[in-house]
């Protein structure tokens, strides 16, 4: 199995989230809950729960991307974490790899929520709700989306 995509699969939804999640509380599952759906929230949560308290020493990946969800090397920092613990515990790495999996058979590939409460979904089967949300059937790179709601 070649680890450096399952922790790029595993890292990138997790990514513009984790300061919600970080945040923890009923709140912050109540706002993710609202913003991914039901299962969105399922699969995020059950990725979640098994990262977070194995990161350990790599907690300060966590922390400073919670700081910028938007940094391409706080992101990277997060990756290399994911990567690092997936190869040092293959029970896990095969664990995730079955989220993965289920994950890809709802084909949301990427979730987002942005500083204005805006949700970007990436996908065939994503769902996105709420004002100026934006959901995406294939893929979009180096563009910027629009959804037309300017205040």
């Amino acid at each position: 199995m070649d680890i450096a995509p399952l922790a790029a699969d595993l890292a990138s939804p997790l990514a513009p989230l984790v300061p919600l999640l970080t945040q923890g509380g009923e709140k912050a599952a109540e706002a993710l809950g609202e913003k991914l759906g039901q299962a969105g929230w399922e699969q995020v949560r059950a990725i979640w729960d098994k990262l977070h308290g194995r990161l350990g020493a790599d907690s300060d990946a966590l922390q400073e991307l919670a700081l910028t969800p938007d940094d391409a090397d706080a992101q990277a920092a997060l990756r290399v974490a994911v990567k690092r613990l997936l190869l040092s515990d293959p029970i896990l790495r095969d664990e995730l790899a079955d989220l993965r999996n289920q994950s890809k058979s709802a084909a949301v590939t990427a979730v987002g929520i942005r500083g204005n409460g805006n949700v970007i979904a990436q996908g065939a089967g994503a769902v996105a709700a709420g004002p100026g949300s934006v959901v995406v059937g294939g893929s979009v790179r180096g563009s910027t989306i629009n959804a037309g709601h300017r205040e």
